[in-house]
């Protein structure tokens, strides 16, 4: 063995690809202009009601339970994920902690 390899050179892209589709597949998502890896969920008067951050092959859900069952729900059937993580978790470098309410703690230290 000279050397691992963990997968194609291009393949976060491509899982990026296949996201976005799925994403703008469903109803009620908006893609962030500002970023393409960012998409809000909107309830039927156009308030937030979610939010979904995609760092490489890693997501961030934000929301209530309309996420769930809107995005997450549709992803499952796509994707295998892995594991889900709630109110204390690491996601891109950051430790996230959910507080009271709807506070959340964003920290870089280990």
């Amino acid at each position: 063995l000279r050397k691992a390899v963990y997968g194609l050179a291009d393949s976060p892209r491509l899982f990026y690809e296949e996201l976005a589709k799925l994403m703008r597949s469903l109803p009620r998502i908006e893609q962030l202009r500002e970023d393409d890896s960012a998409w809000l969920l909107r309830g039927p008067d156009g308030s937030l009601q979610g939010m979904v951050v995609a760092h490489v092959d890693d997501l961030l859900f934000a929301g209530g339970s309309d996420i769930e069952t809107t995005v997450v729900a549709a992803l499952q059937k796509r994707f295998k994920i892995g594991k889900f993580c709630e109110r204390s978790f690491k996601f891109a470098g950051l430790t996230l902690t959910q507080e009271r309410g709807v506070s959340v703690r964003v920290s870089m230290a280990d």
